[in-house]
């Protein structure tokens, strides 16, 4: 409606359509709907017609109006069988994240059986996948997806609603070993941009906000510290799950250490990741994320131009010629790494 105002600003169809939407195409003719508007102040003899569901013969409160009468012979209701007045979300109820189904949907994306393409590695390419609080089932699914591609990694997170050691290691546990995942043990309340709420997340959700930049600016380098910027100031001051203590009697930051458990420290009143382990079991270069994340970042190179290539083959300089295609390729990465070249 062209004269009301939404939120404080006016938001036109057409507008959205060009600068956001490519597929669709909107179009206000004001003076056909202020025509139309006025068409029905004289059969209903109504004028507040704005604030009125004329369609369905309510007000705004969803109370039937005398002088406007659905005609029962008349289906109002979509091709597909929802109803316009109302609808449904179906199976998934009101909320979907808690049920079974909302469940079995995820597992079916994450282990290809909604579409195989997911393990299509060299038309499909990964550089992440982040934790949302999953059920056990979904981080399993999504593990055996890593371990199979190779060339992604998983942010998995411990869930909600553990406050001590034991209760982390014990959720730890049940993580895959490998050096394609790192588990983060914190939980923490923000206020929800959206509905303005203080709700619970996890690491998760602030590594959405974080990794897209550590990845486009240099994902060799370690994912923990206030030096890059790995700080979380949307924590909501004492509502971190869990913060490690070091006593005489008891270190708690060796334990989470030595577990491969991946939390968040306050240093001078400001929440900071304090470290950026994967869950391989021997401790080798690739405990590290950052160094996983390198190499990765070199595999999906050169397999992006390696089925351009591959096909050349044909006389005996070839094999000399491709391996200096792909040395070029790895030219562009070997500021981050001590030797790196093709053999």
């Amino acid at each position: 409606d062209p004269d009301v105002n939404s939120s404080s600003r006016n938001l036109s169809l057409e507008s959205v359509a060009k600068t956001d939407l490519k597929e669709v195409k909107a179009f206000i003719d004001d003076e056909i709907l202020r025509a139309f508007i006025d068409r029905i102040k004289s059969i209903t003899k109504l004028d507040n017609i704005k604030e009125l569901d004329i369609l369905f013969g309510n007000n705004k409160k969803g109370q039937s109006i005398p002088s406007i009468v659905i005609r029962g012979d008349i289906n109002l209701s979509d091709p597909v069988g929802l109803a316009l007045a109302s609808g449904t979300n179906g199976k998934f109820a009101a909320a979907p994240l808690a049920t079974d189904e909302y469940k079995q949907e995820l597992i079916k994306f994450f282990n290809g059986t909604f579409t195989d393409e997911i393990y299509d590695l060299d038309n499909i390419s990964l550089d992440g996948i982040i934790d949302s609080n999953y059920p056990q089932e979904v981080k399993a699914a999504i593990e055996s997806l890593i371990e199979f591609r190779e060339d992604a990694f998983y942010f998995r997170d411990l869930g909600t609603g553990l406050e001590v050691v034991d209760d982390i290691i014990a959720a730890a546990d049940l993580a895959a070993p490998s050096r394609y995942v790192g588990i983060y043990g914190n939980s923490y309340d923000i206020i929800d941009p959206y509905s303005k709420k203080q709700i619970t997340v996890t690491t998760g959700y602030s590594l959405c906000r974080l990794l897209p930049n550590h990845f486009s600016h240099g994902c060799h380098m370690p994912l923990a510290g206030q030096l890059h910027e790995f700080t979380f100031p949307e924590i909501i001051e004492g509502t971190l799950n869990f913060a490690p203590k070091v006593t005489p009697k008891c270190n708690q930051r060796e334990i989470l250490f030595d577990k491969h458990v991946n939390f968040i420290y306050q240093y001078e009143g400001v929440y900071t990741m304090e470290s950026c382990y994967t869950t391989q079991k021997e401790y080798t270069g690739f405990s590290f994320i950052q160094n996983t994340l390198a190499v990765q970042q070199v595999v999906k190179a050169i397999r992006a131009k390696c089925p351009k290539i591959r096909y050349s083959f044909i006389t005996d300089n070839d094999l000399r010629k491709y391996q200096e295609d792909v040395q070029a390729i790895l030219n562009k990465f070997t500021a981050n790494f001590e030797l790196l070249e093709m053999q």
